[in-house]
């Protein structure tokens, strides 16, 4: 079952692949017009009157996008944690739901670049040429969001018996809380004599 995070990291994670595919990927499909683009570092990719294949092609599947995947990555499960504390939510479900999404983000990632390359290297003929084997760079950024998630989790602090008691029974902490101040306050006048 889902929780109660889940469409706030849904929204939040498909928002900024969105905003990555606008700004870095789809530029790519007029490739032919000229294309001018920012990699992570802020430095400039800029082509104009070549085809695309030799370096363009290669710098567009030789780590362009990853920076800007691993980055959304951190900053996702930063976010996610701190959500999930401030909101009382079990934190390391919240982590597996942010993990899965990420990987999903990335999958159509992928996928929407191989297509491009596809139809770019077949000069708009995209059936023309074999399509790309996105799967390999996909596998790299699966195996990053994979141990990012798992250093996410170790950070995690253990709830010791206590916390997980209390974690369990709020209202009842709450009810003895009550019961033990009046039954203090009781004792107190009693001692006093008042």
């Amino acid at each position: 079952m889902a929780t109660p995070l889940y469409p706030r990291l849904e929204k939040s994670i498909f928002d900024a692949i969105r905003a990555i595919h606008i700004a870095q990927v789809e530029p790519w499909v007029s490739f032919a017009q000229g294309l001018s683009v920012k990699r992570f570092d802020g430095r400039t990719i800029g082509y104009s009157g070549i085809a695309y294949e030799g370096s363009p092609e290669q710098v567009f599947w030789s780590r362009y996008i990853e920076p800007f995947l691993e980055d959304l990555t951190l900053r996702q499960f930063t976010d996610t944690v701190k959500l999930a504390l401030e909101r009382e939510v079990d934190a390391r479900a919240a982590l597996k739901e942010t993990h899965d999404l990420l990987l999903s983000a990335c999958r159509k990632t992928y996928r929407r670049m191989a297509d491009i390359d596809q139809q770019l290297r077949g000069g708009g003929f995209p059936q023309s040429v074999p399509a790309k084997d996105w799967k390999k760079h996909y596998s790299i950024t699966q195996a990053f969001i994979d141990k990012h998630h798992q250093a996410e989790l170790a950070m995690l602090k253990e709830p010791n018996r206590m916390e997980r008691w209390y974690g369990r029974n709020k209202g009842l902490a709450w009810a003895l809380g009550i019961l033990g101040t009046a039954g203090v306050g009781g004792l107190i006048k009693l001692l006093v004599g008042s």
